[in-house]
């Protein structure tokens, strides 16, 4: 399906998404209208919209809407259409459907830990902490088999989208929440009070 955003140049931002019944799933979209009537004419803008980072470019048929190259290995490239970035955001609605929660976005700049076999690993687990620095969001991912003392990197988020972009799907959950990836596939995710939900919410990045 394509979504359509009317402008008050007369020009229209469109962009084509997965075709899904519920409304909350495309929300994002909403959010760049103002951006969009703001871009002059020729100019290019980027803008994130929580873990995302979109560009927005101004051309003569109207604006189009780019995604990073996920599949790539340069972090600024773009790629037109935004197919895999409206795939996450829906797949984080339906996670905090399912769980009842109200999501706890991070914002693609700020900074999580990743252990160095996270990286290198199959299944991993994340849990998010409570932070006092702006720059942190919380979030801890170490491999099942992690040693207590495997090595830990710093990666903001818009870098690990790069990486694993399955994983920013349960990076919505509120401070307290951990998760349990295999692979693409989202096993399980746990409350503060220890009670585990059983997911199985796959994506195929």
């Amino acid at each position: 399906m394509k979504l359509h955003l009317r402008l008050p140049s007369g020009k229209t931002l469109s962009a084509e998404v997965a075709d899904r019944d519920a409304p909350d799933d495309h929300a994002w979209f909403e959010r760049l209208r103002e951006p969009a009537a703001a871009l002059g004419p020729g100019q290019s803008i980027e803008l994130a919209l929580d873990w995302a980072v979109l560009r927005l470019e101004d051309h003569a048929d109207g604006p189009r809407l780019l995604e990073p190259d996920y599949a790539g290995t340069e972090l600024d490239r773009f790629v037109p259409g935004v197919a895999a970035t409206d795939r996450v955001f829906g797949a984080q609605q339906a996670l905090m459907r399912t769980l009842r929660l109200t999501p706890q976005p991070v914002g693609a700049e700020q900074y999580l830990r990743v252990s160095a076999a996270a990286l290198r690993q199959v299944s991993v687990v994340g849990h998010r902490h409570a932070e006092s620095a702006p720059e942190f969001c919380g979030w801890q991912i170490v491999s099942v088999d992690t040693d207590d003392d495997e090595p830990f990197g710093q990666y903001r988020v818009r870098e690990l989208a790069r990486l694993r972009l399955a994983w920013m799907v349960a990076l919505g959950l509120p401070v307290g929440w951990s998760f349990r990836y295999a692979g693409h596939t989202l096993i399980d995710c746990v409350a503060p009070d220890g009670h585990t939900q059983a997911m199985r919410l796959s994506f195929d990045a």
